[in-house]
């Protein structure tokens, strides 16, 4: 069996593996100087001087500029509530439950290629667990989905033959993606895993969901290489599946028989019954109206499967460069995704993350703000406002209208030469300032 190499990310300092074998997927995020600067950050960390001189070369050779210190950037921003009421309530009654050792506080956030490489995500998870208690890595798709894709916590590696199903781009029909907005189907006999990083504890209690349909195959459940289930798809109609195994568990790993279609949703790592879950469920290059593609049977019955008590919008930036979306039709979109959210996230606390800044580069090299990034800012605060969610404004985090420049060039870098994406120490502030706004 042909194992592809574990897709550890380009991120966290994990190290650099090669791209897997996926669906053909244009994205912003993994542009090749993207990867490679990523990279040359990741490295430099680990290895500091011989590390450090190499990417200086390469940095040049990309003509990335050399970085300057720069003062003042990551501001605290409060969250916006509607009307002075709290709109994180439910939430807040949930963490003060976790901060006793009497209930969990379950966090899902929705977003593009800021959330799927779960960095913000991820930091944000080890803050709020280290305050209130470790309730588990949270969910992960156990199957490589796209480039730009990982973990903190947990590893993801399949045996190939697997096709990465997503609404975005040309694909706009409804269809089943289960709770992340993706999901990992194949015919062929394969398998895929996702395992804890590291040797902390493992998770206590372990809940995969898959879609149930006519014509589906079967698939053997493994937890630590032991086989605990066989379970047969087939079902006179479409809905979502779950399989519960309440025991220790490190690894899960699911191998198709072969005999029909299999399409694996995710599984959720959990411990215990109390502390924080954070579940980072990003997808590069989303936009808010992919979701409105998601099938809603199987998605609305996985979101209550995990039962949140925030889900977080992270929204946005891919709107403002290169959609030629009107406002108009945006807003009317947005207030769909939330209309549909607000009908299935039940008593959930409701969180909107307005967009980064991504100037434009004008002619003459120069970059410069981009209208619509503010303009899609003023639109999500005014309809999170509207529909009883929080606000959190990033644009005014970074500093406003042409602050990227500064973040890219501060030192240590906050985002990288691409003007989107952060880099670690960028999302750690991020995190950090989440976390303040989001604890009263």
């Amino acid at each position: 069996m042909t194992r592809r190499p574990e897709p550890r990310g380009l991120f966290h300092e994990r190290g650099v593996a090669p791209v897997p074998s996926v669906p053909s997927i244009q994205l912003v995020s993994c542009s090749p100087s993207y990867i490679v600067e990523h990279v040359g950050w990741s490295i430099a960390r680990r290895h500091r001087v011989a590390a450090a001189a190499a990417l200086v070369s390469l940095l040049a050779a990309l003509g990335v500029a050399p970085r300057a210190a720069a003062q003042g950037l990551g501001a605290f921003v409060p969250i916006a509530h509607p009307g002075g009421a709290d709109a994180l309530a439910h939430f807040h009654d949930a963490l003060g439950r976790a901060a006793k050792g009497a209930g969990r506080a379950r966090i899902v956030v929705y977003g593009d290629s800021h959330t799927s490489e779960d960095q913000y995500t991820g930091f944000l998870r080890q803050r709020l667990q280290a305050r209130f208690g470790d309730g588990g890595p949270g969910f992960v798709v156990p199957v490589v989905p796209f480039p730009c894709s990982a973990h903190q916590r947990l590893d993801v590696e399949d045996g190939g033959s697997w096709t990465t199903l997503r609404a975005g781009g040309a694909r706009r029909a409804p269809d089943a993606y289960g709770l992340a907005g993706y999901a990992g189907e194949a015919s062929a006999r394969t398998w895929g895993a996702a395992q804890l990083r590291g040797a902390g504890p493992g998770a206590t209690r372990l809940d995969l969901s898959y879609l149930e349909q006519p014509g589906g195959g079967r698939f053997e459940l493994l937890v630590d290489g032991l086989t605990v289930r066989t379970v047969s798809t087939r079902a006179a109609r479409r809905s979502a599946g779950f399989v519960a195994v309440e025991a220790p568990g490190r690894r899960v790993e699911v191998r198709t028989r072969g005999d029909g279609p299999v399409r694996i949703f995710g599984v959720s790592f959990e411990r215990g019954a109390a502390g924080v879950i954070v579940d980072s469920l990003g997808i590069p290059g989303a936009k808010a109206r992919d979701q409105l593609s998601w099938d809603r049977g199987p998605w609305s019955a996985s979101l209550a499967r995990v039962d949140p008590d925030l889900v977080v919008v992270e929204y946005g930036t891919n709107e403002s460069g290169g959609d030629l979306q009107g406002m108009t039709r945006y807003e009317r979109d947005l207030r769909a995704v939330l209309a549909g959210l607000g009908e299935v996230r039940g008593d959930a606390s409701c969180l909107l993350v307005g967009p980064t800044e991504w100037p434009e580069r004008r002619q003459g090299g120069a970059w410069a703000p981009r209208a619509r990034t503010a303009a899609i800012t003023a639109v999500q605060r005014r309809v999170a406002a509207e529909v009883g969610c929080g606000f959190f404004d990033t644009l005014a985090f970074m500093g406003g209208p042409g602050s990227m420049v500064r973040w890219v060039t501060s030192s240590p870098p906050l985002a990288l030469s691409d003007h989107v994406h952060l880099t670690d120490d960028g999302h750690r502030r991020w995190a950090e300032v989440l976390e303040r706004a989001l604890v009263p």
